[in-house]
C-alpha cells in the first residue's frame, strides 16, 4: 500500500451474491475524483488475481492504489466465480444474471454502492467509469445504455477490445500463427466460433487440436456466455457515449492491440476522445522482459507501470476542470 493511501474492504450485495469489493482513497490529500473499476474476463478476485488459474498479477489493486496516491478514490469488485471469495446467497437470483447482460446489471449495482459510499464520506467529486479488457466493454455499455443513471463525468477504457471476445481470439490466432499454418488454424477457429454462435456442440475433432482445444472444450454454458458477449460491438457501443472517453493501451499487449485502441478512437467520430499509448507494457500494464512465456506475462507480479495512473489521473483532473 503506498504511503498516504487507505483501503477499506466492502461487500457488494446484488443479484443473490455477496461480492468482495474495496474502496481505496488518499489520506494525505483531498479526493479530486472518483473512479468505478469494472473487472475484466475470467474469474478474478477483488485484487485482479485469478486464484483458480494460479495466476496473481494483482492489476486491479495496484492501479487502484496508484490512483489513490494521486487523489482518486477507487471502487473495485470481484468478478463472481470460483476462488474469488464471492458467496452465493440466492442461487435463483444469481442464475438469472449469469449472462453477458448480467455483467452490466452487477456493474450498475456497483456504481450505486460506490455513490452511496462517496455520499457517506461527504465527497462532492466527479465520478468516472472504467473497465479493464472485457470490463472496458461493460463500462461502455453501462454508460451508453444507462447514461442518466450513470451520470459519468467520463469513461476510461483500459486495454479495451474493438471487436467481440471471439473476434479477439481469432485476431490473436491470425497474428501469432506461422505463415504456413495460418490458413488451417483460422479455418479451425472459424469452425469452432460458428458452432458457438449457433449454440451447437463443437465436434470432438476440434477438441484435439491444440490451437482451439481450450475454446472447443468449454462447457455449453461458457459458450452461451461467449456468444452473448460477442454480439456486442465495442466500437458501436463506445460511439453512443456522448461524454469524454480516454482509451489507454500498451503497445506490448498481445491480447488487445494498439490497432484496437485506434479503432475505438475512430469510432468516436468527433466526440471528445483521447488516446494514451504506452510503450513497452502489456495487457496487465506491466513491463515484462522480452521473450517471457505468455502465461508468465499474464500473471507477472508487481506494480503496474506508473505512467498508467499518471496519465489517467491527469486526464480525469482535466475533465473535471472542463466540467467546472
Amino acid at each position: 500500500m503506498p504511503a498516504g493511501v487507505a483501503e477499506h474492504a466492502l461487500v457488494l450485495r446484488t443479484s443473490g451474491l455477496a461480492i468482495p469489493a474495496a474502496f481505496t482513497a488518499p489520506t494525505d490529500r483531498a479526493v479530486t475524483a472518483a473512479l468505478l473499476f469494472i473487472p475484466g474476463s475470467l474469474f478474478c478476485d477483488v485484487n485482479g488475481d485469478f486464484p483458480s488459474w494460479n495466476s496473481f498479477p494483482g492489476t486491479n489493486a495496484y492501479l487502484a492504489r496508484q490512483l489513490a496516491a494521486r487523489g482518486v478514490a477507487v471502487y473495485r469488485y470481484a468478478k463472481a466465480g470460483p476462488g474469488t471469495g464471492t458467496v452465493v446467497e440466492d442461487q435463483a437470483a444469481w442464475d438469472a444474471v449469469r449472462t453477458w447482460d448480467g455483467r452490466v446489471t452487477i456493474a450498475r449495482a456497483a456504481l450505486t454502492a460506490f455513490r452511496a459510499t462517496i455520499d457517506e464520506m461527504g465527497l462532492d467529486v466527479p465520478v468516472f467509469v472504467s473497465g479493464h479488457s472485457e470490463g472496458a466493454v461493460v463500462a461502455s455499455r453501462l454508460v451508453a445504455e444507462y447514461d442518466a443513471e450513470a451520470s459519468a463525468a467520463g469513461v476510461v477504457l483500459l486495454a479495451g477490445p474493438a471487436v467481440g471476445i471471439l473476434g479477439v481470439m481469432r485476431e490473436r490466432t491470425e497474428r501469432e500463427a506461422p505463415a504456413d499454418e495460418r490458413a488451417a488454424r483460422l479455418a479451425a477457429m472459424d469452425a469452432v466460433i460458428d458452432c458457438i454462435h449457433r449454440g451447437v456442440p463443437v465436434p470432438d475433432e476440434y477438441k484435439a487440436l491444440p490451437v482451439v482445444a481450450g475454446l472447443a472444450s468449454m462447457p455449453l454454458d461458457g459458450h452461451r456466455y461467449l456468444a452473448q458477449c460477442d454480439r456486442t460491438d465495442p466500437c458501436a457501443t463506445v460511439a453512443r457515449i456522448d461524454g469524454p472517453v480516454l482509451v489507454v493501451q500498451g503497445d506490448a499487449d498481445d491480447t488487445v492491440t494498439v490497432h484496437d485502441a485506434k479503432r475505438l478512437v475512430a469510432a468516436r467520430g468527433g466526440k471528445p476522445t483521447d488516446l494514451m499509448v504506452l510503450d513497452g507494457i502489456g495487457h496487465m500494464f506491466k513491463r515484462v522482459p522480452p521473450g517471457t512465456d505468455p502465461w508468465a506475462v499474464f500473471g507477472w507480479p508487481g506494480p503496474c507501470d506508473e505512467r498508467v495512473a499518471d496519465g489517467v489521473a491527469r486526464w480525469m483532473a482535466a475533465r473535471a476542470r472542463d466540467q467546472g
